[in-house]
């Protein structure tokens, strides 16, 4: 099967001909027949830019829904929160763990600090500051 570039359904899906790679698809040139075809995305992605699990362009909404630096994941790491858009974004520096940006938004703090309805305080040595 060798699928028209130039026509209106250039890209090879399977045994077919397609005009657009569908969902959980990207556009790849093969190497070896240097035709377009399309190609899977990494499994935890909706969409993406290529194969590599750091290529994600959207998120599903069950399973990995979170996005972190390209990744959809199923929940955030510690020191950061899913914002109202599901993107992973880091804690105020006072958290250790986090439901927000605010530096009174902590769950737990970094080590040595106090949880106080929401709010880490630390105190310093003598001599400290």
């Amino acid at each position: 099967l060798t699928c028209d570039a130039i026509g209106p359904v250039p890209f090879q899906l399977g045994s077919t001909c397609v005009g657009n790679c569908p969902t959980g698809t990207f556009v790849d040139l093969d190497a070896e027949t240097g035709l377009l075809q399309c190609a899977a995305c990494y499994s935890s992605c909706l969409s993406c830019v290529d194969a590599q699990s750091t290529s994600c362009t959207a998120c599903p909404a069950t399973g990995t829904p979170f996005a972190d630096a390209g990744a959809c994941v199923a929940s955030c790491t510690a020191g950061m929160f899913a914002d109202s858009d599901n993107i992973c974004t880091p804690c105020h520096d006072t958290c250790g763990t986090c439901s927000g940006a605010l530096s009174s938004d902590c769950d737990s703090c970094n080590e040595g600090g106090t949880l106080t309805s929401g709010t880490c305080a630390y105190q310093c040595d003598l001599g400290e500051y």
